[in-house]
């Protein structure tokens, strides 16, 4: 597990003051008609990785059978339960992005949103890998490459 999982979990209760929320209404986000295309309520597994303190979770629980919440914090991942216990078909998961192998065949649609703030290129390249081997044949990733300040935050958390 990635050693900076504790310094997220310390975030994790200022959470919503640190950062911007893609969700708010009024703000752009391509995400969201993306997801009512691929939706499949009756069928489908969709997974939100680097759910953070879960956001975007009550969207995708109607649009989706079955909903897998990854995070490497767990304090993020304590957030997004507390926050989404209503949701019956939500499972959460604490796993480092660049290690999905228990969600391997696994996703029809795998979502990450200012997740993929990695340190170093060989990670992120990992990471994808990993995404990529949790796909289902003709499955979907859908991804929100972070903003500059979501990598001045990461920076910080080094210092």
């Amino acid at each position: 597990m990635n050693d900076q999982s504790h310094l997220w979990s310390r975030a994790a209760a200022t959470y919503e003051q640190d950062f911007i929320d893609p969700y708010l209404p009024g703000v752009r986000n391509p995400l969201l008609p993306a997801l009512e295309e691929l939706a499949d309520p009756q069928k489908g597994t969709a997974a939100d990785l680097g759910c953070g303190v879960g956001p975007l979770l009550p969207i995708l629980s109607p649009h989706f059978r079955h909903v897998i919440a990854v995070d490497f914090a767990e304090g993020m991942l304590k957030r997004a339960r507390e926050q989404c216990r209503a949701l019956a078909n939500v499972e959460f998961l604490r796993l480092a992005l660049t290690d999905l192998a228990p969600l391997a065949g696994r996703l029809d649609v795998a979502v990450a949103v200012n997740s993929l703030v990695l340190p170093d290129v060989g990670e992120l390249e990992a990471a994808l890998r990993s995404v990529y081997a949790a796909l289902r044949p003709g499955g979907s990733f859908l991804g929100i490459v972070p903003a500059m300040d979501a990598v001045h935050y990461y920076t910080m958390l080094l210092v």
